[in-house]
């Protein structure tokens, strides 16, 4: 069990993944012969800030790097919190609504809904209501999907 939420789960993945690779690599480093393949290190330097955040040139991330980008990961997903929440009420409310739409439509083929005029008003004053709040709702739940979609892709580059 990882104590977080699924960005830090997904950095800590990352970074045992990494640890893994780092042990195995030290592995086979010492199982290659040693004749002539030793190259001494550069002396480290100390680097600036634009430095440290540009890619290591192995292609492997720093630790720094991949802080801030899980830091980034989670100030993205404390904005997109409200907006996912609104989505899955949105989605929640559509189902139901939509469930009962169905409904309506069937009881409104049966021929005893025109018997009884007053069920008849109420089953046609809700379909109408449903009629028009379906494409609202619709309208939100396509907005809130492509406001996260965009940030996520936003966020994620």
């Amino acid at each position: 069990v990882i104590d977080g939420d699924y960005d830090y789960y997904l950095f800590k993945r990352e970074d045992l993944a990494e640890r893994e690779a780092a042990a195995a690599e030290g592995v086979a480093r010492a199982t290659r012969p040693a004749a002539g393949t030793f190259e001494p290190k550069a002396p480290r330097t100390h680097r600036s800030a634009d430095e440290a955040a540009a890619p290591a040139p192995t292609g492997k991330k720093t630790k720094e790097q991949r802080r801030a980008e899980a830091e980034a990961r989670a100030a993205l997903n404390k904005r997109l919190k409200s907006t996912r929440e609104r989505l899955k009420a949105v989605e929640r409310d559509l189902e139901r609504k939509r469930a009962r739409y169905d409904e309506l439509m069937e009881l409104m083929a049966s021929e005893e809904l025109y018997a009884d005029q007053a069920r008849f008003n109420e089953a046609l004053g809700e379909y109408n209501e449903l009629k028009q709040a379906l494409p609202a709702l619709e309208d939100e739940w396509l907005e809130l999907s492509t406001t996260i979609e965009e940030e996520t892709a936003h966020g994620g580059a």
